[in-house]
């Protein structure tokens, strides 16, 4: 989907992907969290981690 401001827009479009290194900031919860170990095809979806999803970090 794209904005109605498309041909101006200085998105990920014009950026490319972001570096890890260039995040600055505080962690404050943990958006989503699955098994990255598993060996079951889709763990995204297969091994999801439902008790970290929106838990605070301290």
């Amino acid at each position: 989907m794209l904005g109605d401001n498309r041909e101006t827009s200085l998105d990920s479009r014009y950026w490319g992907l972001l570096e890890g290194w260039r995040l600055e900031g505080r962690v404050v919860f943990t958006y989503f969290s699955y098994n990255r170990d598993s060996f079951r095809p889709f763990p995204w979806l297969r091994e999801i981690r439902w008790d970290r999803i929106a838990r605070g970090i301290d």
